[in-house]
């Protein structure tokens, strides 16, 4: 009669420790998905980030070229140029005694 409690205390402690080996793997599984669910979702949020910065970046290139083609378009103007040319570089429209005329240079080697 020993041997057949022996028998079912065994029984009885196998089964509680399969058990306990399925309690801890099914513990250890769902804590391996939660981690994996959160490092996506923290790769998820760094990409937003990421691509928050670049929309905002995009729409400043946006701005700074549509400027940049306002500024082309001024200094195309003729009056523009020659007024850039007097208020940045002092230039001014030369005197008529100040003209040098040049002779043309294909005229001279015929």
């Amino acid at each position: 009669m020993d041997r057949m409690v022996m028998r079912r205390r065994l029984a009885s402690f196998l089964s509680d420790a399969k058990h306990i080996a399925f309690f801890l793997v099914s513990v250890v599984a769902l804590g391996a998905v939660i981690f994996f669910h959160l490092s996506v979702r923290n790769q998820v949020i760094q990409l937003g980030y990421t691509l928050s910065q670049e929309n905002s970046r995009g729409r400043q290139l946006v701005r700074e070229r549509a400027e940049l083609e306002l500024e082309r378009a001024i200094m195309k103007n003729p009056e523009e140029v020659g007024k850039q040319a007097q208020d940045r570089f002092g230039m001014h429209i030369p005197d008529k005694e100040q003209l040098v005329r040049i002779r043309n240079a294909k005229a001279k080697h015929k």
